[in-house]
């Protein structure tokens, strides 16, 4: 029952995220590959395991129209413990409701009025902002001006495949923050290290947001690569339907 009620959920979840942008959309070709990599994922034999010695999954998003084989397998779903935004997919690497290592899948409006090169410092001090950070800084920062360049993104983003005739940007950036931990932030506050990609699809008219969220000298994360994990996750992330975003 529980799976069958997720599944309709991220259907409805897929039909209901905001952003307007021309129908784009693979070749056939490329759509009946994909397809059978989810089905193949839905079997549970889509499991191989990273450069950092997990075990890693194939996962769905939105309901199918994204894919990501870099999640570790150990990593739950939140949604099947309590109710996420529509416009979010959240996994946890941590056996506790709150704390440990969070990834987020975020669908948001493209924000016209950012740059490039200050996407992932604006997006860090939004995230900042959301997690009520009492200290907060970027160490470090790249941009891909272009997702069509063949070096950087077979480096990065060697699955992600955008529209004939499109443009895209993604800003990779990490970050530190100093949040308190726990239900409403009652513990004591401490360092978290956040990696995040900014994926600028401007043909969609949309900001896809992907980060994870390593709190420092937390047991669950301790024996983390969280820079190799993170690059797993971007090496096995791909759009198959680009009629998420409208």
């Amino acid at each position: 029952a529980n799976r069958g009620s997720k599944e309709a959920s991220q259907r409805e979840r897929r039909s209901r995220i905001e952003g307007r942008g021309r129908d784009d959309s693979p070749s056939k070709l490329d759509l009946l590959f994909y397809v059978e990599e989810a089905r193949t994922a839905r079997r549970g034999r889509r499991v191989r395991k990273g450069a950092a010695g997990s075990l890693l999954r194939m996962t769905e998003l939105f309901g199918g129209a994204v894919l990501c084989s870099g999640i570790p397998s150990s990593w739950r779903d939140v949604s099947q413990i309590r109710q996420c935004p529509d416009h979010q997919e959240v996994f946890q690497g941590c056996v506790e409701e709150t704390g440990g290592v969070l990834l987020v899948f975020e669908v948001l409006q493209h924000q016209e009025r950012v740059e490039d090169e200050s996407a992932g410092a604006f997006f860090l001090s939004d995230l900042a902002d959301s997690n009520r950070a009492e200290e907060s800084s970027v160490v470090s920062g790249r941009v891909i001006k272009s997702l069509d360049d063949a070096v950087d993104v077979k480096d990065a983003l060697p699955s992600l495949r955008i529209p004939d005739g499109s443009s895209g940007v993604a800003c990779i950036s990490r970050g530190r923050q100093k949040v308190a931990q726990g239900k409403d932030g009652r513990n004591e506050a401490r360092w978290i290290d956040i990696h995040m990609c900014v994926l600028r699809l401007r043909c969609v008219e949309t900001d896809f947001v992907i980060s994870l969220s390593v709190p420092l000298g937390d047991e669950s994360s301790a024996a983390l690569d969280s820079h190799e994990i993170f690059s797993e996750i971007l090496r096995g992330f791909k759009i198959i339907d680009w009629n998420l975003f409208g």
